[in-house]
């Protein structure tokens, strides 16, 4: 039986010797490296066989770095990328499966880690409990969106970046009475 090849990208010393050891103990996993940033991480993807990438999404303190990583990586052919995470951030985990990741996983659930790798090399992950629920709220979120106006998505929109209804009636050229009647009008939709 081959094993999984497994890349863990990963600058934090602790999870780098939790995960190592870790794997050891399968004997279907193997890591075939640890690199610490996103150029190490697409040079090793490419020089060798991978069929798992784990890797951290705070690449060099930066999400960003991390976003598009995944971006390059799950670009390659027939390469899995798991995302490990210390943070369970709505916009981290819908980006990252946006760009590419097949699942998130945070980085304390160390025997979920090694399942999701089994999973994903069998092409039947789940996505993991750390982000389901994020997903789920998002997608009906959407299915309620879809009852608003486009006027009403657009104040919405601008509500949850966290701008207040004076911000909000300056961005949209609007009144803020106009803009208080409308977030009303968004609640009442919303709740249906």
């Amino acid at each position: 039986m081959e094993s999984i090849k497994v890349l863990l990208v990963e600058k934090d010393k602790f999870w780098i010797n939790t995960l190592h050891e870790a794997f050891k103990r399968e004997k279907d996993i193997a890591l075939v490296d640890t690199v610490f940033s996103k150029e190490s991480a697409i040079e090793s993807a490419q020089n060798q066989p991978v069929d798992i990438v784990l890797m951290d999404i705070d690449l060099a303190g930066s999400y960003n770095e991390g976003m598009e990583t995944i971006k390059l990586i799950s670009s390659m052919s027939g390469i899995k990328i798991i995302v490990l995470t210390n943070a369970t951030n709505k916009g981290i985990i819908l980006e990252s499966i946006a760009c590419g990741a097949m699942n998130l996983i945070h980085k304390m659930n160390v025997k979920d880690i090694v399942s999701a790798i089994r999973e994903s090399h069998m092409n039947k992950a789940s996505i993991h409990s750390d982000c389901a629920e994020v997903i789920r709220n998002e997608l009906k979120n959407k299915k309620r969106l879809s009852n608003l106006s486009q006027v009403e998505r657009e104040v919405y929109i601008l509500n949850e970046a966290g701008l207040n209804k004076s911000q909000i009636a300056a961005a949209l050229h609007k009144s803020s009475f106009t803009i208080k009647n409308q977030l009303k009008t968004i609640r009442h939709k919303l709740v249906e």
